[in-house]
């Protein structure tokens, strides 16, 4: 982006001084400054958005705000061809499948758990009974202390609307961990996007790449005119923005015909 900068930068240079020797209006100066303008804003929101994306990865690896993250300076290679063959079950090595696997093992457990509970356990203490986990306590303080086998009869009664309740929780838990069923089925949606995206994007690799040959070729064709005086530098800089600035090669060659404008800015237009 930088370099689309600099090259819009030489455009305007290069109008300006053709408006001083009557080749360009006032109308294709404003237009190209806007141009101009137009890289300046977009390479002001790269620039944000890589501080951005560098702050949020000091924090998730923990080194905010040292600013010791370093990036890549190029593109990554075309991307590797996924291997044919590979087990469906590497699915479930994906964090929100296992968190939903663990809630749904959960709700079923706690279910049962409760359903035991209809037959809670009496200790028994000094003839009074109690029942564990603290779901009812019968004390000496009791009105009516209900000890002995006459507890383990009488017990289940006084509980059994509570430990319903708890079912009826631990039921509608187990119905929402059923949405492990529909976590699943989304992951393989995203899944097989995904491959599909990879596969589109493979296809396109090539097709942008050659694309990128054919406009190489047509700034090195801009070039060669430019050197035999038939060519244009302003054409030639509009070509090297359309392939994205400046690439090896592309160096713009000392001028022929042409004169630069940098050297003649100050002179006097032609009368």
């Amino acid at each position: 982006m930088k370099d689309m900068v600099a090259l819009a930068e030489k455009q305007l240079e290069l109008i300006r001084f053709g408006q001083k020797v009557g080749r360009n209006t006032q109308q294709d100066v404003v237009i190209n400054q806007i141009t101009l303008k137009n890289y300046q804003n977009q390479l002001m929101q790269s620039e944000q958005a890589l501080n951005s994306s560098r702050r949020a990865l000091e924090v998730l690896v923990g080194r905010y705000p040292a600013a010791e993250v370093a990036v890549a300076s190029s593109l990554p290679n075309e991307p590797t061809p996924l291997p044919a063959g590979l087990p469906s079950d590497l699915a479930e090595r994906r964090p929100d499948l296992k968190a939903a696997e663990s809630r749904f093992r959960a709700a079923f457990y706690n279910e049962a758990v409760a359903r035991k509970a209809r037959l809670p356990s009496i200790s028994l203490q000094a003839g009074i009974g109690y029942v564990d986990e603290s779901l009812l306590a019968l004390k000496e303080n009791l009105d009516n202390p209900v000890s002995g086998a006459t507890g383990s009869l009488l017990l289940p009664l006084f509980t059994n609307g509570g430990i319903s309740s708890q079912i009826e929780i631990r039921t509608s838990q187990q119905e929402e961990a059923v949405a492990y069923a529909r976590t699943m089925l989304n992951a393989l949606n995203e899944i097989e996007g995904s491959l599909y995206a990879d596969q589109i994007l493979a296809e396109r690799y090539k097709l942008l790449n050659a694309q990128l040959a054919d406009q190489q070729k047509l700034v090195e064709l801009q070039q060669a005119q430019l050197k035999t005086g038939k060519g244009d530098r302003y054409q030639l800089q509009q070509q090297q923005l359309a392939l994205g600035g400046v690439y090896p090669g592309t160096a713009e060659p000392a001028p022929t015909n042409e004169a630069e404008p940098e050297k003649t800015a100050e002179a006097p237009p032609a009368s």
